[in-house]
């Protein structure tokens, strides 16, 4: 990313955090929502620590293991949508079980997300690689899985092509090539329908109104 995209992304996120502390305070101030407002107030900031916490520890980690990966996307994508769907059911129901269905329904929807993004990053390698793309396609799933699993050979190849693909069309070629014989495509479709799967059943658990939950259903359905 480069420094003025950064930069924008930063104000971006900032102006949206705010924002959303201000319709915070309002729930507060709504007869309807005043009796939980400090409840779902406090998860937002708790969940807001998590990710802040997963994503600089995704910055201190340009190379992740395997393990390093998971835990960065459940504590970034998984959090904030955990957060999200847990708030709405909380504005309607206090049954424990039913407002963990509904995180968990969101944290695995949120991890599957950050997967789905990560193809995208693995596409970028069929054009003209970007030198600030490099970063994301060397933590993106298909690479850490190829790295941690591959033979110190073909490890050694990957890691040369890794180097070499934003300056050489050939190596991201390669690149692509050998996270297919490495079986990195199946191991992520394999996660995928894992995480569809943690989705339905955790769906299953909450129990929504029929309504509800085919649009829930249609949003795993549609990653």
């Amino acid at each position: 990313m480069g420094r003025t995209e950064g930069r924008r992304s930063l104000a971006v996120a900032s102006g949206l955090y705010f924002s959303g502390s201000i319709a915070l305070s309002k729930m507060h101030e709504r007869l309807e929502t005043k009796d939980f407002a400090a409840e779902i107030t406090r998860n937002f900031y708790q969940a807001f620590l998590v990710m802040t916490s997963g994503q600089y520890n995704d910055l201190l980690q340009p190379k992740p293991t395997l393990e390093q990966y998971w835990q960065h996307a459940v504590s970034k994508s998984g959090a904030f949508f955990g957060l999200g769907s847990w708030a709405g059911a909380r504005l309607s129901t206090s049954e424990g079980g039913i407002l963990q269905a509904y995180r968990d329904y969101g944290s695995h929807l949120g991890v599957l997300i950050q997967v789905m993004d990560d193809l995208d990053d693995i596409r970028l390698l069929r054009e003209q690689l970007q030198p600030n793309q490099a970063g994301k396609v060397t933590r993106s799933l298909p690479v850490v899985y190829a790295l941690e699993v591959s033979p110190a050979e073909l490890s050694a190849r990957l890691q040369a092509c890794l180097d070499s693909a934003t300056q050489s069309q050939d190596a991201a070629a390669e690149l692509v090539n050998l996270l297919d014989q490495c079986g990195a495509a199946r191991y992520v479709q394999l996660e995928l329908e894992k995480q569809r799967a943690c989705c339905l059943k955790a769906l299953d658990q909450a129990s929504p109104p029929r309504e509800l939950e085919e649009k829930l259903v249609g949003l795993v359905r549609e990653m």
